[in-house]
């Protein structure tokens, strides 16, 4: 986890949160998905919906995930969001979850 967080700074270039991160991910299912030629058209929406029927099929009836807000301005973020608006995920609410200059995007997917 910790060469994949590593391998792409401009999303995730805070140390001290990386660590947070690979440290979850020693006790947190967690998906990842990385391509060393850029991006692949599909990929991504192919991993989701895999886990959103994982999730389903274990009878899961929402699935969240977390983003940089849009108070924060950033064109890879804006991209993200309307990644997981496409795929059917809806914006709940914006916190200070993380900390104030840094707002975390709270967005659901209903699974039922």
């Amino acid at each position: 986890m910790d060469r994949l967080l590593l391998s792409v700074p401009e999303w995730f270039g805070r140390p001290e949160s990386n660590a947070e991160y690979v440290d979850d991910a020693r006790t947190m299912e967690t998906w990842t998905v990385r391509s060393d030629v850029g991006e692949v058209v599909g990929v991504g929406t192919a991993m989701m919906r895999a886990v959103a029927a994982d999730v389903r099929a274990r009878g899961a009836q929402l699935l969240q995930v977390k983003t940089l807000g849009a108070s924060s301005p950033d064109p890879n973020y804006d991209r993200t969001r309307h990644f997981y608006e496409r795929m059917g995920f809806i914006p709940l609410e914006e916190t200070d979850l993380w900390d104030e200059a840094t707002p975390c995007l709270i967005m659901v997917m209903p699974l039922v």
